[in-house]
This record gives structure tokens, C-alpha cells and sequence, in this order.
């Protein structure tokens, strides 16, 4: 993710991710910034913006342990948030529930 921030990419779901991502992006394309018409990326982010590289380093490290302990884990969405960023604030807009 660089260096201000820490992602996970998973192994699974990336082309169906894509394929949502399109779909949405076709529905909202008025809508984006222009941040959020680029292409699709498949991650979890756990650590984005942080200034302090220290911090950084320290969650990648933990992130790392972790896996060399626990080995590769599955999961799997199960909905969809949207927020909308608002002048350095997020808020919170709808949310869809897949399992329904």
C-alpha cells in the first residue's frame, strides 16, 4: 500500500470483486471522484494516511508475524458499506447485506 499505510490482497473473489466494482462504477459514474474511477484493486485495508512511518512499520511487522503463525486464513464479504468523504470526515451513506 506504500509507505502510509498496510492492505492485505486476498487470494479469492478478485475477479467477482472486479466485476462488481464495474457495475457500480457504470451505475455512479457521475457520482466519483476521480480517486474513485480508477480501476479496482482488490484489498482490505488496515492502516491508510499515517503519517508517522514508525506506526507503519510497526503494523506491517505485526501483520507479517501474525501470518507466520497463523498461515493463510479464509473469509468472506458479506455485504457492501458505502461512505461518502466529506471535507476530512466520513459518512456513513447506505449499506447492503449479501447474505439476504
Amino acid at each position: 500500500m506504500g509507505d502510509q499505510g498496510v492492505a492485505i490482497d486476498p487470494d479469492k473473489g478478485v475477479v467477482e470483486g472486479k466485476q462488481l466494482h464495474a457495475e457500480l462504477r457504470k451505475d455512479w459514474e457521475g457520482f466519483l471522484s476521480k480517486q474513485d474511477q480508477k480501476s479496482f484493486k482488490a484489498h482490505w485495508t488496515i492502516m491508510n494516511k499515517e503519517e508517522d512511518k514508525e506506526k507503519v512499520e510497526k503494523v506491517l511487522q505485526e501483520c507479517k508475524e501474525w501470518q507466520e503463525k497463523e498461515g493463510p486464513k479464509e473469509g468472506e464479504a458479506d455485504g457492501l458499506v458505502l461512505w461518502r468523504y466529506n471535507h476530512g470526515e466520513w459518512v456513513f451513506e447506505q449499506e447492503w447485506d449479501f447474505k439476504k
